[in-house]
């Protein structure tokens, strides 16, 4: 099945996940081979992902931030942030971890399908795709949780009975990545904490994407960068929303009280985050305090870029 083939005119679609997505270089490079090779059709893209996220926390913003856009079409990838990655780090074989892992997967299973079935009934054409793998192979100074892909792959297992149930697309990172990680030892396709695609590695999900879809025949494993300065604009803007969203969801997530009490509790929580001493979340929270007040106009600024990216009819 070709994605162009679920795609009318002028439609939207989004990309609903973790960091992998919010990352979104993979995105950038799907976006611009559209732009290139099916302009006329004026696809608009719209990155969903907030790092940090698991499907059943996410399917409470599944109508915020995805049906919100009216799309045609959602990619959904979750599974790196639900399984429990410290579950599996091969030195407890408990009862009690391997009752803690059946719960989390359960939980995966049962939201995934939740938010299949709220795209579908939505009228929303819905392509699935398997998490990308935890890197075992290399060497790192980062704890090596051995039996990650375990979990991953049981995660890959419920993505394709949901893809058959419902009758879906299926793009499979996990399999193709990991397959190019143990044939290809000598090129680093994950960062050093075993968990993100690093740059390079974001340029084959868009290959994998591009290929399972029918836009391209072979993969290119040659480097890729943006020669699309409208796309770059677009995915710079869209980073900045996805920033401040970050620490709306993940930082500020308990946040229900009255404006007083609640402006307290973001000082307080936005504090604490900063003593994590996590690089990207120092950025994050540098982004949101920036720009926090602009939200509003910034997402109708992203709107205005995507769609003048193809220029004006």
């Amino acid at each position: 099945m070709k994605l162009i083939e679920l795609l009318q005119q002028d439609q939207r679609i989004c990309f609903f996940g973790d960091s992998v997505t919010a990352t979104g270089e993979w995105i950038m490079e799907i976006v611009e081979h559209l732009h290139k090779n099916y302009s006329d059709l004026r696809i608009l893209p719209f990155n969903c992902g907030i790092p940090g996220d698991n499907v059943k926390k996410a399917f409470d913003r599944v109508y915020s931030d995805c049906c919100s856009l009216f799309p045609s079409c959602v990619v959904v990838m979750f599974g790196l942030n639900d399984i429990g990655r410290d579950l599996y780090s091969g030195k407890d074989n408990s009862e009690e971890n391997n009752r803690l892992r059946k719960e989390k997967l359960d939980a995966y299973s049962e939201y995934m399908d939740k938010t299949v079935k709220t795209f579908i009934n939505h009228r929303i054409n819905v392509i699935l795709c398997t998490p990308t793998p935890y890197d075992i192979w290399q060497q790192s100074d980062t704890e090596n949780l051995i039996e990650c892909n375990d979990g991953l792959s049981e995660c890959r297992q419920i993505v394709y009975s949901l893809a058959k149930r419902y009758g879906l697309p299926v793009v499979d990172f996990m399999d193709k990545l990991t397959r190019f990680i143990i044939s290809n030892p000598q090129k680093m396709i994950i960062d050093s904490d075993r968990v993100h695609p690093n740059k390079y590695g974001h340029h084959l999900m868009a290959q994998i994407f591009l290929k399972a879809l029918g836009f391209i025949e072979e993969i290119d494993y040659e480097e890729w960068e943006s020669t699309n300065k409208s796309n770059q604009e677009r995915y710079d803007l869209e980073q900045i929303l996805i920033k401040i969203s970050f620490v709306d969801w993940c930082i500020n997530d308990d946040i229900r009280d009255d404006w007083l009490t609640s402006n307290r509790m973001i000082e307080n929580n936005i504090n604490v985050a900063k003593s994590w001493g996590n690089e990207f979340i120092n950025q994050a929270i540098e982004t949101y305090l920036l720009y926090k007040n602009q939200y509003s106009r910034l997402k109708g600024e992203l709107i205005r870029k995507t769609i003048t990216m193809y220029g004006k009819r």
